[in-house]
């Protein structure tokens, strides 16, 4: 039998198999080869424990490695990743860098273009600004042209008006004139037919005197002026020693007042003064006014006559004043009576100067109201006003004053209506006037004055 050594290249270790081997076979043979067997099993052993060694330190050198690979791997890591937060904290850097320069060169470039704008905004502003006030400096022109056209074309009307007026005055004076020549001429026929003076006709003065004055005066486009009468100072009090003196006083200084103030030769504003011609001083006034009118109807006449008589106290007078007025246009009124005027009687020159004063104030502020509303004169009474009123008692200087601004307002009034544009002027001239004048009282009425020229410049604005 022959035996083999063969080796699975499946197993580890060698091993011995019986094959076939030819025969014959010997006992060494066999022992050898034993031995190899057994040298053969030693050596797989051997070789089995040295390949289980290799096995075992490649192994562990394999862990070793392992282990190393780990630690350089964990260093590496932290290697890797203290680079990776270098890097990160670089890049973060350099994104912050970045960014700053970006907000930086963004915010430059904002204010840059905030800058232009701004700039636009002003430069647009200052166009519209100097367009606005090439605008402005044209529509001012233009308004300056409208209204210089609007004033010259107010300031013609105006013109063509005050002709208009003119005209139709000289119309009304020429007519009135006129129709006064014929009632004078038809009076004196009938007077002169009958060859006597009615005895109930009150003056000394003859109607053909006065006919005469009007005519030669009323020649030059002069207005008609009006006839003042004044009937003698009626007295029924034994209080007053000399009367006629007295009458014969007052009947001298209103005619120093009307010639001072209403001169028919040199003043705008003049008057006919008829004085100490009252045939017959017990006449009543409402019966010599009748008369009166019947001749002098034409005319504008103003009769004022005073009266005296016992006050309720003793040293007491009451004064009582009756007037009479037409205007030469409309018909005869009947005689006004004005309330009952107490004065303390403190002799006869007091009693003149007081009388005085109140028959200069009446006439003066009747004069100034025709020749306002007829004619357009500024009142002249305001000028002497205050000479006039200082020494009257103050109650009696307020209602004297309150009556006479009363009767001025009235035609103002009535003027405003028809001559808006002429009221107003003559109510600020007398304004200014009377704002002169150191009185609480004319003061006030100055203000009221000029609150009305106010107001008819709201109400008319185109004057």
């Amino acid at each position: 039998m022959n035996y083999s050594l063969s080796r699975d290249n499946n197993q580890d270790e060698p091993s011995i198999s019986l094959v076939n081997i030819s025969e014959p076979t010997s006992e060494v043979l066999k022992a050898t080869i034993n031995t190899f067997g057994r040298i053969a099993t030693a050596f797989g052993q051997t070789t089995t424990a040295i390949g289980q060694t290799t096995t075992a330190g490649i192994n562990y050198f394999r862990e070793l490695q392992q282990i190393k690979a780990k630690e350089l791997d964990i260093e590496a890591n932290k290697e890797l990743e203290a680079k990776r937060q270098k890097h990160e904290k670089l890049m973060l850097k350099r994104e912050f860098i970045e960014i700053h320069k970006l907000q930086k060169n963004q915010h430059k470039h904002e204010a840059k273009q905030d800058k232009k704008a701004f700039e636009y905004q002003q430069n647009l502003a200052k166009s519209v600004f100097e367009y606005q006030q090439k605008l402005a400096k044209q529509s001012k022109e233009y308004i300056k042209e409208i209204e210089a056209f609007n004033a010259k074309l107010r300031q013609n009307e105006l013109e063509a008006q005050k002709e208009l007026e003119l005209e139709l005055k000289l119309f009304e004076r020429e007519t009135q004139i006129y129709l006064a020549n014929m009632h004078f001429d038809e009076v004196l026929t009938s007077i002169e037919h009958r060859n006597f003076i009615d005895d109930k006709y009150p003056l000394s003065t003859l109607p053909r005197q006065i006919s005469n004055f009007y005519q030669q005066y009323c020649i030059n486009d002069k207005p008609v002026l009006p006839l003042v009468i004044i009937p003698p100072l009626t007295i029924h009090s034994k209080q007053v020693s000399e009367p006629n003196k007295v009458s014969k006083t007052l009947s001298k200084n209103l005619y120093n007042f009307l010639t001072q103030q209403h001169y028919h030769l040199n003043s705008d504003s003049p008057v006919k003064f008829i004085r100490e011609n009252w045939k017959n001083p017990d006449m009543l006034l409402e019966t010599a006014s009748h008369h009166l009118f019947d001749v002098y109807k034409k005319i504008p006449t103003l009769i004022l006559k005073l009266e005296l008589e016992d006050g309720e106290k003793e040293d007491m007078l009451t004064l009582n004043i009756e007037t009479v007025w037409w205007n030469g246009r409309v018909g005869y009124s009947d005689p006004f009576s004005s309330n009952p005027i107490p004065i303390d009687n403190q002799g006869n020159s007091n009693l003149s100067s007081y009388l005085s004063a109140i028959l200069r104030l009446l006439t003066g502020s009747i004069i100034d109201e025709y020749y306002l509303f007829h004619y357009q004169v500024c009142p002249k009474l305001p000028e002497v006003l205050q000479e006039l009123t200082d020494h009257l008692p103050e109650q009696v200087r307020r209602e004297l004053i309150h009556v006479i601004t009363s009767r001025y307002e009235t035609v103002f009034r009535k003027l405003a209506t028809d001559r808006p544009a002429v009221s107003v002027d003559l109510a600020l001239e007398l304004a200014q006037i009377l704002s002169n004048l150191h009185d609480k009282t004319v003061q006030s009425v100055a203000r009221n004055l000029a609150s009305f020229a106010e107001q008819v410049l709201n109400d008319y604005p185109n004057i």
